[in-house]
Formats: structure tokens, C-alpha cells, sequence
């Protein structure tokens, strides 16, 4: 692969919210950048579901773009299926089963193309075999996504609705049907953006069409069962559904460009929205100057019960899925206007992995992204009864590199017993110390000898707030 990159180092941030109950805590582990004089970008991360140190990314003009990521704090590109391998179209979206790689195909900003689908063996992620492609001149406004269920695989072809494949035998795609969602009318388009499948019910989030509950029982004659739309609650802006994730009887859809939105679709011929996080909100129909484009969606179960979804200028956001009246951000990592936009997140058993798209003649407005790749994270669920945890500065932590004991200057936030948290880049607290905040003159010490090396968050947690910073424990 021919290496055209550039690394990028930036500082510490984590960001915490109020909460009612649980707090999620973001921290910056590494990042892989592409190189800024050429507009590449990274749509979806997928983190490898065989436990395999690797991340899969649908890096549009690039391919598909594999990471190496056994070292969380220097991931890097080890292969990468082009654009020639995938027939000439891009990769936008990806899906895992066993060890098959799903590559939608086919760009659907700008210029588009031939909606596609390319299915690769990654039993060796570095040796990617090509088992079977397909695509079609039927369909020329791209595709969006892919989700597989069974014997069938369903695109997300944008303004030419679900186009259903029969891929049984990897070695042979065979095309089953399209079917078109009923259309409304909306000063956009109705794109079918994004699919969610759960035993025989497809949901589709149709852009400014809304949200589909389609009926795949019989794949090949699909019937819909209904369709909602939620316009007014973010007047006078207007709603674009981009993906969804359906956990029971709820619909959780990230809503570009206004926010957030669950809805109860245990009746699909009767939907009900239970609640919508719109801080904007969606501002006068002007992108410019909004925070937030809520685009892909992932859930944490069954390590924990959260909800992520990427945020643009956002970058990541977490939600209570518990909490659905309204509903209740529980953390985010990002912070607006830094040059950084995420399209796409992932998590798994842990890692979180944010894929951010390049944009500095703000194709996706109100934007300006000076970086396309990828950045890893980890996070931790904070639990307690009515904490009131805030977004506060870093802990300056000194000496750092340290090999011995390092020293916490306490910020005035944290006036009350505290404890000190020594956690590793997978999450895992490996030491833990209580301490009084009067002591020592507003400065805490905590014993580091009997650590690994390695990179570490320091997180202090008082009875009122919390904070956090990151050292590197040398080698004694």
C-alpha cells in the first residue's frame, strides 16, 4: 500500500455532563490522520467482531482501509482495498459477519454512482480475499449502507430505496428485489439511509422522509407496515433521519442535523415518539454554526447499556437508552469547532473508534474538518445516585513520564474526600487510592511503582465533581 500519511498529536480532553444517575467518560487514546493535502476521509469504522486487533474503514476515495490496532496509542493502516478492487466505486459503509467483510459501494455525495457490494474473506485481515461483487447501472445514486441478516444482505441506496441480495453463497450475489418506502413530500429527498434488521422487521430511516418499518418476512416481496415523521419537533428546522438502532420496542435515530430521537415502534402502524434531544435547534434552517450532525449509531450491549452515535463537530455522544423522556446525554468526546468531524463511530468490548471526514470547502456544511482518519478511544461508566459530575479542566499531573510516584495538583472544584483512579487504555482501574482534598496543600500523591509501564488516566472523583488527566508510567 503506498503510504501517503501524516501523524498528528493533540492534547487531553475528556467531558463529562450532569447526570441523573450514570456518567460515561471518554479518553483519548491514539489517532492515524491521512495526509491533509488530498481530500480523504473516513465515513464508518468497524471495529474487528472476530476480537482481532484490527479496524475495518469505509475511507471513500481510499477503499476500504484496514488498521492495525494492537497498539491503542499508534494505530496504523496495514491494508487497504482500493477503489479498483472494489470496481472502481467507493467504500461507504461496512458490516461484519464471522469473517466476512460487507463493503457497500458506491459514492453518494456529489458525483454518485453505481449502488454495489463487495464481500471479502478477512479470516487473514492482511490478505483480504475477494469473494463476490455486485453491482448494477439500475441504480446510480449510491449506497449508504449494508446490513446483513441471514441468507440476505439490504443496501441503503439512497433516493432508489432497498435493494435486497441473496448472498447465500458468497461466491455468487444474486439480486433479489428493490423496493421503494412510501414517499412524503420534504424540501430534501427521500433517501433510504439507514437500515436496522432484527429477526423479520427492516427499519429504514428515509433522510427527510423519515422512518420506515418494513416487513422482510419474505425477502423477495417486502410489505411496509408504516411510516413516521417528526417534523414539528424540530421546527422551523427540518429533520434528516440518518441511521437507526432498534433495541425492544424502540427506535433510536441519530438526526442530522438537529440531534437526537427515540421512538416506540412496538406498533408500527401507530408509532409514538417518546422523546427528542434537539440543543440547536436546527437553526433556522441554517447548518452553519449547528453543533451537532448526528449520523451513525452503535450500541455498547451486552457490556454495558449505552448508547453512541457520532456527532459531527460533536464528535461522539452518549445516550441513556433507559431514558427515552426526553432523552439524556450521558457524555461526549469533542469539542466544537477544533477542526475535527466525526461521521461514523463504533464501539467494542471497550474501544470506541470515531472515523472523521476531511471537509475544509465545507461539503458538509456547517463544518470545517482539517483531518480525515480515525481516532481511538476508551470510556468508562461512571455509576452513582445523582452525581453531579461537570465538564472541567485537566488534572496537571507532574512528573510525567514518571517511574515512581507522581504528584495530582487538586483543582477547587474538588473540596471534599476523594478517591484517585489509575485506569489502563482498556478501561480497567488497576489502582485505587482514597484521599482528603485539605491535605498536602491542595496536592495528592499517588504511589505509581507497582504499575506497569504504559499510558494511564488519572481520574480524581469527588462527592460533587470529577476530573481527569493522563500520564505515562515509565519503565522503573
Amino acid at each position: 500500500m503506498k503510504k501517503i500519511f501524516v501523524l498528528f498529536s493533540f492534547s487531553f480532553i475528556i467531558s463529562f455532563t450532569k447526570a441523573q444517575n450514570d456518567t460515561v467518560i471518554f479518553t483519548q487514546l491514539g489517532h492515524f490522520y491521512y495526509d491533509t493535502s488530498l481530500q480523504w476521509s473516513a465515513y464508518t469504522p468497524l471495529i474487528d467482531r472476530m476480537g482481532r486487533n484490527y479496524v475495518y474503514t469505509a475511507s471513500v476515495d481510499l477503499g476500504e482501509v484496514t488498521f492495525d490496532v494492537s497498539n491503542v496509542m499508534n494505530p496504523m493502516p496495514v491494508c487497504t482495498l482500493t477503489v479498483a478492487n472494489l470496481n472502481n466505486l467507493k467504500a461507504t459503509y461496512l458490516a461484519q459477519v464471522n469473517n466476512y467483510l460487507f463493503i457497500a459501494c458506491g459514492g453518494f455525495q456529489g458525483s454518485t454512482q453505481r449502488a454495489g457490494l463487495s464481500i471479502y474473506d478477512v479470516t487473514n485481515p492482511l490478505i483480504p480475499v475477494l469473494k463476490d461483487h455486485w453491482d448494477s447501472s439500475a441504480f446510480t445514486h449510491g449506497c449508504a449502507h449494508v446490513v446483513v441478516s441471514g441468507n440476505y444482505a439490504y443496501l441503503g441506496c439512497m433516493t432508489d430505496g432497498v435493494v435486497i441480495l441473496n448472498i447465500s453463497n458468497v461466491n455468487n450475489i444474486q439480486f433479489v428485489t428493490r423496493f421503494q418506502p412510501s414517499l412524503i413530500s420534504c424540501s430534501q429527498a427521500n433517501n433510504s439511509r439507514g437500515l436496522f434488521i432484527s429477526h423479520d422487521t427492516l427499519l429504514v430511516t428515509n433522510d427527510c422522509g423519515g422512518l420506515r418499518v418494513i416487513s422482510v418476512a419474505n425477502p423477495a416481496a417486502p410489505v411496509e407496515l408504516g411510516a413516521y415523521s417528526n417534523a414539528a419537533a424540530y421546527s422551523p428546522g427540518m429533520p434528516a433521519y440518518n441511521k437507526v438502532l432498534r433495541l425492544g420496542d424502540h427506535a433510536y435515530i441519530p438526526v442530522d442535523y438537529c440531534g437526537f430521537e427515540i421512538d416506540n415502534v412496538a406498533n408500527p402502524s401507530a408509532i409514538v415518539n417518546e422523546g427528542v434531544w434537539n440543543p440547536i435547534p436546527c437553526n433556522n434552517f441554517n447548518w452553519f454554526g449547528a453543533d451537532v450532525h448526528a449520523n451513525e449509531i452503535v450500541s455498547t450491549l451486552p457490556t454495558a447499556n449505552v448508547i453512541m452515535c457520532s456527532g459531527g463537530d460533536s464528535q461522539v455522544l452518549a445516550f441513556d437508552p433507559t431514558q427515552t423522556s426526553p432523552p439524556r446525554l450521558m457524555g461526549e468526546w469533542g469539542v466544537p469547532n477544533d477542526s475535527l468531524i466525526a461521521w461514523g463511530v463504533d464501539e467494542y468490548n471497550g474501544l470506541v473508534c470515531a472515523a472523521y471526514v476531511r471537509d475544509v470547502i465545507q461539503i458538509f456544511q456547517p463544518y470545517y474538518g482539517k483531518w480525515g482518519g480515525i481516532q481511538l478511544l476508551n470510556w468508562t461508566l461512571v455509576t452513582g445516585e445523582n452525581e453531579n459530575y461537570f465538564h472541567t479542566e485537566e488534572l496537571r499531573i507532574f512528573p510525567n513520564p514518571s517511574s515512581a510516584s507522581c504528584t495530582i495538583a487538586l483543582p477547587q472544584t474538588i473540596d471534599e474526600t476523594f478517591t484517585i483512579d489509575v485506569i489502563d487504555v482498556m478501561g480497567r482501574i488497576v489502582k485505587t487510592q482514597t484521599v482528603n482534598a485539605n491535605v498536602n496543600g491542595r496536592n495528592a500523591t499517588i504511589d505509581l511503582s507497582d504499575v506497569c509501564a504504559g499510558l494511564y488516566t488519572i481520574r480524581v472523583t469527588g462527592a460533587h465533581a470529577m476530573c481527569a488527566g493522563r500520564i505515562v508510567k515509565a519503565a522503573d
